[in-house]
């Protein structure tokens, strides 16, 4: 919610940036699509100094990537979007002084009773309410960093294509000589100019792919500049007349992309039950993590992996251990909501510290990958699988979140499979455009 302080430091930000007219306040819903209000810099600072929300209604958190609304979705009620003002950036596209400023919100419901209104809807929230949780904070200092893949297509109607025909994947040299690649460098520079922080970029492993890796920041700020980055990358290929897609699984027969996730706690003491936390939970996480059917399609050697394991420094598991209190969790693509993502992965881990659970499983690391399949739990096959896992075990994310956020998730994305993905409907190959 905004403060006199909030305008304070909003007035002092566009005072600094005296060439932005208009406000991006923006908000992942549960199927990971980004959405926004634009604001008018005088009615953004009107509310900052009265203290009130945007209101916005229902289907911006329900609605479903063909457009429809959520047949459960309230309609005689508003939400509430509230900026967090800590988030804001100018949003910096091209080499002229930005109009735009760019801002993450908070959901709230208003309508429900005043314990719930912050917390049973909102992802972002449940994140802050889990890093704000007593037992998260025996983890000691968190940080996230993300791994950005996306490929370069081009687009004629409803069809697209890889936009170029050479093999240039696996870190080629090659790649960086292709003439979409200065799409890239100014999607680079516009990430540098709306101070978004990265450390790396290289070609991936297919045609027209490439990787752009964050710098790790706190779990909140690290994913704000992440849903940024990946919206700065998109608006500045399509200025150029490509699409630049993180999809997971574009074309069929192109690698697939994940959104792979690097955590890492301070208080390396509690690597072992913190792992353990993960693992125990890995089936049901996959429902919020890969959360649609083209999601599983990653589910094999050297992307997302296919058993519940840990590996040291092994891309074969979906959980790979990069040092002691530093892993990679592999089984993630960027159709999930970050926050709720992030929210259940920590939570998951931070229970395994609390309730001392022991790291039974292995390292996979040396051994043949016969062995591992016959002695270690697949994970789910298919997104259906996932959300069984998810339901089973509903009643225990509500206890560790603390709040009905989940289920919320949960009730959206059986909608969501049921309407859309078990139909086969056309519009699976159109995902592109949001993703």
């Amino acid at each position: 919610m905004t403060t006199p302080e909030s305008a304070v430091s909003l007035l002092a930000f566009f005072e600094a940036h005296d060439s932005i007219q208009y406000v991006r306040c923006q908000w992942l819903d549960y199927a990971g699509i980004l959405r926004a209000r634009i604001l008018t810099k005088r009615h953004c600072l009107q509310l900052a100094r009265a203290g009130k929300p945007i209101r916005n209604g229902a289907p911006g958190l329900s609605s479903l990537p063909d457009n429809s609304v959520a047949s459960f979705t309230e309609h005689i009620y508003d939400h509430h979007i509230c900026p967090d003002w800590a988030s804001l950036r100018p949003l910096c596209l091209g080499g002229s002084a930005p109009r735009y400023a760019m801002v993450m919100c908070y959901v709230v419901d208003p309508s429900a009773a005043p314990s719930e209104q912050h917390t049973d809807l909102c992802p972002r929230r449940a994140l802050q309410n889990v890093l704000e949780a007593s037992q998260t904070s025996t983890l000691g200092r968190i940080l996230i960093g993300f791994e950005i893949e996306f490929h370069v297509l081009k687009a004629t109607g409803a069809d697209i294509a890889p936009a170029i025909e050479l093999p240039l994947g696996h870190y080629s040299a090659g790649g960086l000589r292709d003439p979409t690649f200065g799409c890239v460098e100014e999607a680079l520079d516009n990430l540098n100019n709306s101070s978004i922080q990265f450390q790396q970029f290289h070609v991936e492993g297919s045609t027209g792919q490439y990787e752009i890796v964050l710098d790790p920041l706190p779990p909140m700020q690290a994913i704000d500049e992440l849903v940024m980055a990946q919206d700065i990358i998109r608006s500045t290929f399509s200025r150029h007349g490509y699409v630049a897609t993180m999809l997971p699984k574009p074309i069929a027969s192109l690698d697939g992309s994940g959104s792979h996730v690097h955590i890492s706690i301070s208080e390396v003491e509690h690597h072992d039950c913190f792992s353990a936390g993960m693992l125990k939970h890995l089936p049901a996480l996959c429902a919020i993590t890969l959360p649609m059917s083209s999601s599983y399609e990653r589910l094999k050697t050297y992307e997302a992996g296919q058993f519940v394991c840990w590996g040291t420094n092994n891309r074969l598991a979906p959980i790979r251990l990069i040092e002691k209190g530093h892993w990679e969790y592999r089984c993630a693509d960027a159709t999930m909501n970050y926050y709720l993502a992030l929210a259940t992965i920590i939570a998951a881990g931070a229970s395994g510290v609390v309730n001392q659970t022991p790291l039974l499983l292995k390292d996979i690391s040396g051994m043949e990958k016969s062995a591992i399949g016959a002695s270690h739990m697949p994970l789910p096959l298919d997104f259906e699988a996932s959300l069984t896992a998810l339901r089973a075990s509903l009643s225990l994310w509500n206890e560790l979140l603390g709040s009905a956020v989940v289920q919320k998730y949960l009730r959206y994305k059986e909608h969501e499979f049921e309407t859309m993905e078990k139909q086969d409907s056309a519009l699976a190959q159109c995902l592109w455009k949001w993703y």
